[in-house]
């Protein structure tokens, strides 16, 4: 599926605002504490590092009394962002900004055009890996002997769908980071 990105400013103005007027977009986008919101909403427009969340949320300078503890609070929500595949960052350097994955850029822009987002695994994928799972078991069978006699057209049926459901698999994953 195709990464929709907002078609202009408006549509990204227009989603952010609904997204801070209603509880119900919450809900769908599984985000359950009003940081995780305010995290997402910052991360809409740029990517940026926790210290730069925590002085666009709280306007508290990296020297203020409270930084550490909102710089705590905030660290925390975008682990969690993070778990569910809303967030991801660099592995490498000194400063790691986070962004948005496709994954919560799709779930923004489906829940702001009140539209179902694609699930995770579609039910194609699904069927692909329970299918190449059955033709390995039944290539196991066919190979000891116990279950049918066609084990060379099982087992070459098999390793194609292996290989289909390893594409399939990293496109997924990449949806995610």
């Amino acid at each position: 599926m195709k990464r929709q990105r907002p078609g202009s400013i408006d549509d990204l103005e227009r989603i952010e605002s609904s997204l801070r007027s209603s509880t119900k977009w919450l809900d769908k986008l599984d985000l359950v504490s009003l940081t995780e919101t305010n995290v997402v909403l910052q991360l809409l427009r740029s990517r940026k590092t926790v210290a730069e969340l925590v002085e666009g949320l709280y306007q508290a300078p990296r020297g203020s009394p409270h930084y550490p503890a909102y710089y705590d609070k905030v660290r925390r929500a975008a682990h969690r962002l993070e778990s569910k595949g809303y967030l991801t960052r660099g592995l490498l350097g000194r400063d790691k900004p986070y962004r948005l994955t496709r994954l919560a850029w799709d779930r923004i822009w489906a829940t702001g055009m009140d539209s179902e987002p694609a699930p995770v695994v579609s039910r194609t994928d699904a069927l692909l890996y329970a299918g190449t799972f059955a033709l390995g078991a039944y290539s196991w069978l066919a190979a000891a002997g116990v279950w049918g006699g066609h084990f060379l057209a099982a087992y070459s049926v098999f390793l194609v769908c292996v290989g289909m459901s390893i594409i399939r698999f990293i496109e997924m994953v990449r949806r995610m980071t």
